[in-house]
């Protein structure tokens, strides 16, 4: 065995004993970052604090940009911070250690030169724990010099699976590929407690990326959360406060990474229904593009999610126990775009901000409305009873689904939804032909006759304005293309058609210079409950999970 693979595996080893400690404790790194140098390490692709199972493969690099200090001598550093000692990395040897700190060599001893992407650690696992990768330069004296130019990335390996068992139900947790599902059961208090046992590291990783990016304590951000608070469900409430019982993280904290959507979710996804005639089985198939803009993505890195909830002994809506509910989703948020319950109705929601830009939070918006609709309704006519009388805080688009039928309701902070089902946006003020029995959009109105409407679209002429616009025609030609023969193959096919290469509505995360990237596609076969997610916010990590509902219902 050579010595570079002997450190890799040392290093694998004491990761279970590895502890977090803070910039500002450390002591040991004194830090100061000239505005005019960039240095960064990515885990995974990503340059934020990161969560990922013991099963997954971690790669980790670094970068540089000296600017005008380029042909500077210098030390480069490559370590890693451990409760077992310091590691550090040489390039010929890979990584050595625990040693002292004062007996940590530089990497590296010359000038400056950019560097982009350098792999310092590649590896198929690492045991459960967390460790803090330090890369930096100072004065090539082969020391660490108290002004040494440095920057930190945090990483926290957990296990693959694991359980939680409270008084009224048991949750689980287990990684299949690059997606976790997230198994819930019990009164909502017990399943939050659940929640927050399990995905612990996750919530503490996510809320300070949030805290970083949006700021819990912006102004704007605390107006907001007082504003929902005021209107939020008893249930929100009771898995807010059992989350906060296990992760140490205030009720307000917790509060504050499910708003955040309201900050920095403004995403231009795409949505396909086919049923009856137009698939092969006569039975609903939905395929969904969930997308959000690049500099937003660093938050979904590693948190990829199915959560599956199943109350106990909770009655709210229409007069039964609450449903059993799935939410394709992001750990952090107990609701998602994309939901499906137990009597067999799927939810699809796209933000429709751009064509109705008002918001009036004294009114719930769009995401909780969709998930409490799915743990109330059964039916098509109850969801209607909830929809056509009531409005929603932020424009949006929602779908609704059975097993032999699609219809989606045009919603709006001014007015009552507008209901269409699958075919009935054709021509007119809408301007592109839906088949009968099926149905697709993007994240805009077309429904001329809203009050408040911004924006409308007159003509074809227009779609290469947005590429909103010119992905629902690419949608619309690639449907068409397979008339009376979609499948759950199809689907999947058409929903990851790249958007940039070859006309389709997919936005491929490894594309670079894309205003947009794929978060999910997840392609829903109603009938039978079983989901299939591409999580392709996890790049080259993600792979196609299949999810029979049927098995996770409990």
């Amino acid at each position: 065995m050579s010595r570079s693979i002997a450190c890799f595996n040392v290093l694998a080893i004491v990761v279970i004993n590895l502890a977090i400690t803070c910039v500002a404790a450390a002591g040991s790194y004194p830090k100061m970052t000239p505005s005019d140098i960039a240095m960064a390490i990515t885990i995974n692709d990503w340059d934020q604090p990161a969560v990922f199972a013991q099963t997954d493969p971690i790669t980790v690099t670094v970068s540089l940009n000296p600017a005008e200090y380029v042909g500077n001598t210098a030390d480069w550093w490559v370590l890693a911070e451990t409760t077992s000692g310091d590691f550090f990395y040489l390039a010929d040897l890979g990584w050595a250690g625990p040693v002292p700190l004062s007996q940590v060599r530089p990497v590296h001893q010359g000038a400056l030169f950019p560097l982009s992407g350098l792999p310092v650690l590649q590896v198929p696992g690492l045991a459960a724990g967390a460790l803090r990768f330090y890369f930096g330069v100072d004065q090539m004296n082969g020391v660490i010099d108290p002004d040494i130019v440095y920057t930190t990335t945090d990483l926290v390996v957990v296990p693959p699976t694991n359980s939680y068992e409270a008084d009224t139900g048991t949750g689980t947790l287990r990684k299949a590929g690059a997606l976790w599902i997230m198994n819930l059961q019990g009164d909502y208090y017990d399943m939050g407690q659940q929640y927050g046992y399990l995905v612990k590291d996750q919530l503490l990783a996510k809320y300070a990326i949030l805290d970083k990016d949006i700021g819990f304590t912006n102004q704007s951000v605390q107006a907001t959360m007082a504003q929902m608070e005021v209107i939020m469900d008893d249930r929100e409430r009771l898995l807010l406060y059992g989350m906060s019982q296990e992760t140490g993280l205030t009720f307000q904290q917790l509060h504050f990474i499910g708003i955040n959507v309201l900050f920095s979710y403004f995403p231009s996804c795409s949505v396909f229904g086919a049923t009856r005639t137009q698939t092969t089985t006569g039975n609903t198939i939905i395929g969904r593009d969930y997308d959000n803009p690049t500099e937003g993505m660093n938050q979904f890195a590693g948190a990829s999610a199915v959560i599956v909830y199943n109350p106990v002994g909770e009655t709210h809506g229409n007069n039964h126990a609450d449903n059993q509910v799935s939410v394709a989703t992001s750990l952090g948020w107990f609701f998602g775009a994309t939901i499906m319950n137990a009597k067999g109705l799927n939810f699809e929601m796209l933000n429709g901000m751009c064509s109705v830009t008002n918001l009036d939070l004294t009114i719930a918006d769009a995401l909780h409305q969709n998930l409490y609709a799915a743990f109330d309704c059964d039916t098509e006519a109850q969801v209607d009873a909830r929809y056509l009388n009531a409005k929603v805080a932020l424009a949006n688009l929602t779908q609704v689904s059975d097993a032999t039928n699609i219809w989606h309701y045009e919603r709006s902070p001014l007015e009552n939804s507008m209901k269409l089902l699958a075919g009935q946006a054709n021509g007119g003020d809408y301007y592109y032909a839906n088949l009968t029995n099926e149905d697709l959009f993007t994240n805009y109105f077309f429904l001329t006759n809203h009050v408040g409407q911004s924006f409308r679209y007159t003509s074809p002429a227009n779609d290469s304005a947005a590429r909103m616009f010119q992905r629902m025609v690419n949608l619309q030609t690639l449907a068409q293309q397979h008339v009376g023969s979609i499948s759950v193959a199809v689907m999947k096919q058409i929903m990851t058609t790249s958007f940039i290469n070859n006309g389709g509505t997919y936005l491929d995360p490894l594309t670079p210079g894309t205003v947009d990237q794929n978060v999910f596609v997840c392609i829903t076969d109603v009938k039978n409950r079983i989901i299939n997610i591409f999580p392709a916010c996890e790049r080259e990590r993600a792979s196609w999970v299949e999810l029979d509902l049927n098995q996770e219902f409990r």
